[in-house]
């Protein structure tokens, strides 16, 4: 049986919702959570142990830990390393009473909100993610040792999503008798809830299918319907391949859904993110993600926070969950633009900022800015749909304000439609959805023949016969953090040109033979963490020639 739970609960100040699904390769589901967003208890947990064993763990920790919650007697981070520590109690003693229990235990994540408050208390892999107008960070650590690894960023995100260890944890709830202040137990976090912000808590049946960049577009792309957001990344992580059980929790701000940045950054934790865990330092004031060589998402340092003695916890402790699969996913994964520059809205030096549509806007459409705008100037595009063809002059940067929410689509026409042409360099494009549709296909989404242009976290859906077509002018540019999900080719090299392709995430269209990327025989592209799903041959054949590590292939698999 499916074990499918969903919760949603409204409040003045804080709009809440959670969900849980058992995912697309197991019969049973092991994650509980709990939302209570009037006592501002948000509680997401993921039993260990198998069969039903992890199930009766994770069950026993949330009955646990709500009762201890429900005696308001001290300081928040008091009564969490109590109910956390009853909790462990308990489900050790239930597997010492039941030998078809050895072994069960579990992992959470239990976040509780008093005013603007958060006191987090955390235990294993689950996650705990916050979301303000500057992007997204996650606040607790990975209690693994991959998640070491990637919060000492030894590995990148999409390493450690793909890593063959990434399900072993050496912390978890019920396995030894433990005390509240235990070194290396419980890793307690404060930090607050502004009203522009929000958190968002999940099992790792999320965050190993779905990078923190596409959690963030995907909250952001329904900010203000929290249950929505929430059904929105299940189904990206089954889209993914949903190789585990898969529960999130968000919890919004009153003005969250009023917030959203012109792109989602993603930063490492704020300077009032503090971990009190005892053998770790606390977490360091992230700065902003640089423009290019960047991870996905750089978690805080920390120092280890193994036990010397024992080391990784396997056997019982470790969820084997076999292979990644689909690691992110179709339509709803990666905006993964994580080398973007989270100020790129800032003005230029010299530059103006020139706004389309809106109540405010300056001009009603785009091409009426773009024929006012000069080299450093902005077009900054309100979100509606706009049936435009637009030649975009050199060193003019055109940005949609909220990514995807700026829709250039095709009008029914006999004549070929090219929604974007670039014919000079030094400019950019970001954020935009082009999207065709079988009555206004396109036939190029965006024809680049400048060089130096850089393309950002653009999505490319539906009848598109070329997503990006790259011609031999334009060999310095730079394709970075786009989604394709289009009926044709996404990308298609002409000339002797070396464009750099990083962190894009292309899905394959109904004929998996279809290239994702369609090279000349002179082009010679950079490829870097890229993302291929469900393509046969990812590059044209006859450019064997071309290598493709250091990216991603996830071949076509059938689904259950």
């Amino acid at each position: 049986m499916r074990s499918d739970r969903t919760a949603t609960l409204p409040l003045a100040t804080v709009a809440a919702a959670g969900a849980s699904d058992a995912g697309r390769q197991r019969d049973t589901n092991e994650d509980r959570f709990y939302v209570d967003a009037p006592q501002g208890i948000f509680l997401v947990v993921d039993g260990v142990g198998g069969e039903a064993a992890g199930e009766i763990a994770a069950g026993i920790a949330v009955e646990t830990i709500l009762d201890r919650l429900a005696r308001q007697d001290g300081p928040a981070e008091t009564r969490i390393r109590e109910a956390i520590t009853l909790a462990n109690q308990q489900i050790l003693h239930g597997a010492q009473a039941d030998a078809g229990r050895k072994g069960m235990a579990c992992v959470l994540t239990l976040a509780v909100l008093e005013g603007r408050q958060l006191t987090i208390g955390h235990v294993g892999d689950s996650r705990l993610y916050k979301l303000t107008p500057q992007g997204i960070a996650k606040l607790t650590h990975d209690h693994s040792p991959v998640g070491e690894r990637e919060d000492a960023r030894e590995l990148t995100e999409t390493q450690a999503m793909q890593h063959v260890r990434r399900n072993e944890v050496y912390r978890d709830v019920g396995s030894e008798w433990r005390e509240p202040d235990a070194a290396n137990f419980i890793e307690i976090v404060f930090t607050d809830l502004a009203e522009d912000s929000a958190i968002l808590l999940c099992s790792d049946g999320l965050s190993d299918m779905v990078t923190s960049l596409e959690i963030n577009r995907l909250v952001r792309l329904h900010a203000g319907d929290p249950a929505a957001a929430v059904q929105a990344l299940i189904a990206a992580a089954n889209d993914a391949g949903g190789k585990d059980n898969i529960t999130v929790i968000l919890a919004e701000g009153r003005t969250f859904a009023h917030h959203t940045p012109a792109t989602p950054a993603v930063f490492a934790p704020p300077p009032e993110a503090q971990s009190a865990a005892v053998g770790t330092v606390p977490a360091r004031a992230g700065e902003p993600v640089p423009t290019a060589d960047v991870e996905l998402h750089r978690a805080p340092e920390s120092t280890p926070v193994r036990d010397a003695a024992a080391g990784p916890k396997r056997g019982p402790f470790a969820r084997l969950l076999g292979s990644r699969g689909l690691a992110l996913v179709v339509g709803a994964l990666l905006g993964v633009s994580a080398a973007l520059a989270p100020g790129y809205l800032e003005k230029p030096a010299g530059g103006r900022r020139l706004v389309v549509g809106g109540p405010a806007g300056d001009f009603p459409s785009i091409s009426a800015a773009l024929a006012r705008a000069d080299a450093g100037d902005v077009v900054l595009v309100e979100p509606g749909e706009y049936a435009e063809r637009l030649d975009l002059p050199a060193g003019v940067e055109l940005v949609s304000r909220v990514p995807d929410a700026a829709v250039l689509v095709a009008e029914p026409s006999p004549a070929p439609w090219v929604p974007v042409t670039v014919k000079g360099g030094a400019g950019a494009l970001r954020g935009f959805l082009i999207r065709g549709s079988a009555n206004a296909p396109i036939y190029i989404g965006v024809r680049l023949q400048g060089d130096g242009f850089e393309i950002d976290d653009m999505t490319f859906d539906g009848a598109i016969e070329t997503a990006v077509e790259i011609q031999e002018r334009a060999g310095g540019s730079v394709l970075r953090g786009n989604h394709f999900n289009v009926s044709g080719v996404p990308v298609r090299l002409g000339g002797a040109i070396s464009p750099m392709l990083r962190r894009n995430h292309f899905v394959a269209p109904a004929d998996p033979r279809t290239p994702a990327i369609d090279v000349g025989a002179s082009a010679a592209p950079r490829l870097d963490d890229n993302l291929f799903i469900r393509f046969t041959q990812p590059i044209a054949p006859m450019r064997r020639d071309l290598t493709l590590q250091g990216n991603v292939i996830l071949p076509p698999a059938a689904r259950r």
